[in-house]
């Protein structure tokens, strides 16, 4: 026997309309849960390049480095071939 046949009605349609929004929620979840895999993915790809960039950079910073060396033992060059040439310059005394 159930409630009905013996007199016992219930107002359903808040849990009709409850049953209804939850439904919805089920694909929604899903679509979320794609979008952050996706972001997930994108971010390991963005990392992948982060660390390249940081490679590239740190290769240019040593080659910097040297240039600069170098820059520093041909001005110390170029220092001594003026010494030189002003040594040379210079009048001599008999």
């Amino acid at each position: 026997m159930d409630l009905a046949q013996i007199g016992f009605g219930a107002e359903t349609s808040d849990l009709d309309r409850a049953k209804t929004s939850v439904n919805a929620l089920v694909p929604a979840a899903r679509a979320a849960e794609q979008a952050a895999d996706n972001v997930a993915a994108s971010m390991g790809g963005v990392n992948k390049a982060s660390t390249a960039t940081t490679k590239v950079m740190m290769a240019e910073s040593g080659a910097t480095g040297a240039t600069a060396a170098a820059n520093k033992v041909a001005a110390a060059a170029a220092n001594d071939n003026v010494n030189a040439t002003n040594k040379v310059r210079q009048p001599q005394t008999v």
